[in-house]
């Protein structure tokens, strides 16, 4: 049996982490989906699984927002309302009046359908709903979680087994390698960090939540490190080279529990703990794309706070995003002014004198 991080729903992550600290949400996050590299890798990893793609049907009320990655990738793409033919990848994102399995319909035999899950604010028995539908229509889905509340369905209509060399060659598309870095994703192993293992796995978890509660990253990823056995090599590419990229995935996904491991700490408020957590993540995988969304939610707030002159606030989360990423001179300058601000000019000047040293590096 597959042994779940965590079992009970708990406060939402970010509200934990910045209570805790002593912050509060200046603002909500945006209800449409605004972490660049998580729009990034919900169309590259669906290429990464259909390498040889060049026609993509998009749907639902947010599929504009990825438009120009599958463009910058190369794709041909059709919006619902001239779709023609069958498709090498059918793309979902936000809400649509047309059913899965008529938009399943425009698949290629060997297509692969998309459908971005944004669980922002919604209870488990909601998400579970929509999960439901989607292990009905394709049972053996993969299910990716690209940051921490834009996750990725990709289904097909069978099984398939997916080349190596072939994976790889989402780097080489038109664009790809400029836009996977800056999702900060430079090589397969990265990119398979967000890999959550397959969908129908993951549903059991669901039995054991509050169905009303928020649902979280940790609620559905397991201790276990997801197979990955539908990776295979052709005959050209050494079994060495296989194995060692295997092992670097997995790498990856022990960073991954390592972060959602902070998380679990963070909704029990034990913020130093989670803080350490996330710092040890850091060290092994600073790309992580799920810790750099919550670094980006926390440096966000930290500037907000900057800005309208609440420096205890802001020296806090300048704090905590230190002890995660120790060596950033912004962070750290940052944190000095708001120190001098707050009448603590002894330390202060120790902080800036050090953010200067990390900025020349030395």
């Amino acid at each position: 049996m597959r042994r779940f991080l965590q079992a009970k729903a708990g406060v939402a992550l970010f509200a934990a982490l910045l209570f805790a600290a002593g912050c509060a949400k200046m603002d909500e996050q945006e209800k449409t989906p605004s972490f660049v590299p998580a729009r990034i890798l919900s169309v590259y990893l669906p290429l990464m699984e259909k390498p040889d793609a060049t026609r993509c049907l998009i749907a639902g009320s947010r599929a504009e927002a990825y438009r120009e990655f599958f463009d910058r990738a190369g794709i041909a793409v059709d919006d619902l309302d001239a779709g023609d033919g069958k498709y090498d990848i059918v793309f979902l994102a936000g809400s649509t009046k047309t059913a899965l399995a008529e938009l399943a319909d425009f698949m290629g035999e060997k297509g692969v359908f998309a459908r971005v899950v944004d669980i922002r604010g919604k209870t488990s028995a909601l998400v579970k709903t929509e999960l439901e539908e989607l292990s009905a229509q394709f049972p053996r889905a993969h299910l990716w979680m690209p940051a921490l509340e834009d996750w990725l369905v990709i289904g097909r209509k069978s099984p398939a087994k997916l080349k190596l060399d072939s994976m790889m060659e989402v780097f080489s598309r038109e664009g790809g390698f400029d836009d996977l870095d800056a999702a900060q994703c430079q090589s397969l192993p990265e990119m398979f960090a967000s890999y959550a293992g397959e969908l129908e796995e993951a549903m059991p978890a669901f039995e054991s939540l509050d169905a009303e509660a928020e649902l979280r990253a940790q609620h559905l990823v397991t201790k276990d490190i997801p197979s990955i056995d539908w990776i295979s090599a052709d005959d050209d590419i050494d079994a060495d080279i296989l194995e060692r990229t295997s092992q670097e995935i997995r790498s990856m996904q022990v960073v991954r529990r390592v972060v959602l491991e902070g998380d679990i700490l963070a909704d029990a408020q034990d913020i130093d703990a989670a803080t350490e957590a996330w710092a040890r993540a850091a060290m092994r995988n600073p790309r992580d794309p799920m810790l750099v969304d919550r670094l980006e939610r926390l440096w966000k707030n930290a500037d907000a706070f900057f800005r309208v002159g609440n420096f205890s606030l802001a020296a806090k989360c300048y704090e905590t995003y230190l002890m995660i990423r120790p060596d950033d001179w912004q962070s750290a300058e940052a944190l000095s002014f708001c120190l001098a601000q707050l009448g603590k000019r002894e330390l202060s000047a120790q902080i800036h004198e050090k953010a200067m040293l990390m900025r020349d590096g030395k």
